[in-house]
């Protein structure tokens, strides 16, 4: 089972979850990102048109997806790891426009918090599906910086 938390989300080359992956219904209607959002933080990068930041948010959401199968798994409503994960994606996905994983993020941290969170699988499938989407995207960015170059 462990093996099949871990699998990665399949996606299309926009980075849609293909046919057969849980998407979330109520967040379908959302960009995957905030275009807008997304081009002013990169504006700010003047001198390596952005590789650097986007290798940085690359590694962060790499390193959160890696470990959030086994916070999943563990969680209780007292989970440190699923908490401290939860933050990270509220802050990285608010940040850069990725507004239904932040909206996502939220509602799991909010679940935590108040103890709520009866049923992981609820808020873990659409989490990881958002996660992958948005590797997909920064992985594809990063080609951009790079054929530009």
């Amino acid at each position: 089972m462990a093996a099949d938390r871990n699998a990665r989300i399949v996606t299309d080359d926009e980075g849609r979850a293909k046919a057969g992956s849980q998407q979330d219904g109520a967040d379908g209607a959302a960009p995957l990102i905030d275009h807008d959002r997304f081009e002013q933080i990169m504006g700010f990068c003047l001198a390596d048109g952005g590789a650097e930041l986007l290798a940085r948010l690359h590694d962060d959401l790499s390193r959160i997806r890696r470990m959030l199968p086994d916070a999943f798994a563990d969680a209780d409503p007292d989970s440190d790891a699923l908490s401290r994960l939860s933050h990270e994606l509220i802050g990285l996905a608010g940040s850069f426009g990725a507004e239904r994983l932040h909206q996502r993020a939220r509602r799991l941290n909010a679940a935590l918090h108040y103890g709520e969170a009866a049923n992981m699988n609820d808020y873990e499938q659409p989490i990881l599906v958002l996660v992958d989407q948005l590797l997909a995207f920064v992985a594809r960015r990063r080609a951009a910086i790079g054929a530009a170059r």
